[in-house]
């Protein structure tokens, strides 16, 4: 999985940043991964996590912007399962994604 400079979420489109980033969203250990900005439209990742993390978050960011646009009105616990569970299957199974 690459991570790309936008992406399109419904007719969104959404720009992604790397930008070091001290406040708290998804938290582990006190640090910030990634945020989403509906008005800006951008996808902050935290440019000091792993590209591993990065793209975990982004699935995450992504789902919120899912739910945003379609307003489902998920709760974080809810995102943090979908992401975790769209994250796995996309890294478990890269032959479904290759063009």
């Amino acid at each position: 999985m690459n991570i790309p400079k936008k992406i399109k979420i419904g007719w969104k489109e959404y720009k992604i940043e790397f930008k070091k980033t001290k406040r708290k969203l998804i938290e582990v250990a006190n640090l910030r991964y990634g945020e989403i900005d509906y008005d800006k439209r951008i996808i902050t990742l935290n440019d000091e996590s792993d590209k591993e993390n990065q793209k975990a978050t982004l699935i995450h960011e992504m789902i919120h912007g899912i739910s945003d646009m379609y307003k489902l009105n998920f709760e974080e616990n809810t995102v943090e399962m979908l992401g975790d569970a769209v994250y796995t299957l996309i890294k478990d199974n890269p032959e479904l994604f290759k063009k």
